[in-house]
């Protein structure tokens, strides 16, 4: 879990007005300031996880923590199950686009139709 408090330092001292305004360019930089939180986690990004040869539309960039199965932005500070439910791409992608990529490694997907981006 990343403490709310020093997640909102973060986002305070990096002059962000909100937690979802740092998904649009400071998730890398947040990611790695709050990974000393979980030992054995690791960052991860959109190409770990979607296809880049199948996906049509990419659903954008985006960086996390992963920690024993759980995912960690700065909108999920207690972390998701599922990679699909981070905020970031709950708010892009329609759960039915999501397929698995059957020329790809097990946990790569791609989102199957071009209107699967939400506006």
């Amino acid at each position: 879990m990343i403490p709310v408090e020093v997640a909102n330092q973060w986002r305070v001292e990096n002059k962000y007005t909100t937690m979802t305004e740092i998904n649009t360019g400071g998730c890398e930089n947040f990611a790695q300031a709050m990974l000393h939180y979980f030992p054995d986690g690791e960052l991860t990004y959109t190409e770990d996880y979607v296809c880049w040869d199948h996906c049509n539309p990419w659903p954008g960039g985006h960086c996390w923590i992963v920690s024993n199965g759980r995912h960690y932005d700065s909108e999920a500070l207690d972390g998701v199950t599922n990679w699909t439910d981070i905020p970031f791409f709950k708010s892009r992608i329609d759960p039915l686009t999501i397929h698995r990529c059957n020329d790809c490694p097990d946990d790569y997907y791609f989102v199957k139709v071009s209107n699967g981006i939400r506006n």
